[in-house]
């Protein structure tokens, strides 16, 4: 009888290990960020001391013009859009997740030079934070993110650094 127990309780325990080494893991947010994705929407939004700046609307984009980001396993990032005669740009950079996941951090795409002087400039800082998006929502084929910066920009022809925010709010698909 003891011998049967043992012999029980073995086929128990092999049986458990077994199904409970079938689950299949729920994929992390780094592994539901991998892949091709379209940019579906891109709002952009500016208020200058603390009013709303009227912008060209960029949402009515026709699905051949609407940019494409590739999220690598390996942390690169792509974005490809189509210059004035229709030929693939590809900008290169980095991704990389922040803060438990919420927030994903993008490298190497803007030039702070570009911004460093003249009638329009922004603080390095505020570049940097609107490369940091906080994702709002990531399922397996939708994702949304939004950054927000605030930087002093001179502006002709106010005498001094005028308060701009930007917000810009980024809805993708897979």
């Amino acid at each position: 009888m003891k011998k049967h127990f043992s012999l029980f309780l073995a086929i128990l325990a092999f049986v458990a290990f077994s199904v409970s080494s079938c689950k299949k893991s729920e994929p992390t947010v780094a592994d539901k960020m991998e892949g091709i994705w379209t940019v579906d929407k891109f709002d952009f939004k500016i208020k200058v001391a603390g009013q709303d700046f009227p912008l060209e609307d960029t949402t009515g984009q026709t699905p051949t013009e609407k940019p494409l980001m590739e999220f690598k396993a390996d942390k690169k990032l792509f974005i490809t859009t189509k210059d004035d005669e229709g030929k693939p740009v590809i900008q290169e950079g980095t991704w990389e997740l922040l803060e438990n996941d919420t927030k994903m951090k993008m490298s190497g795409l803007i030039d702070p030079e570009d911004f460093g002087g003249g009638e329009f400039e922004i603080e390095p800082q505020t570049i940097a934070d609107l490369q940091t998006f906080k994702i709002t929502e990531l399922t397996g084929n939708s994702l949304k993110m939004n950054s927000i910066g605030t930087t002093k920009i001179k502006v002709d022809p106010f005498p001094f650094p005028v308060d701009v925010e930007i917000n810009l709010l980024m809805e993708l698909k897979k």
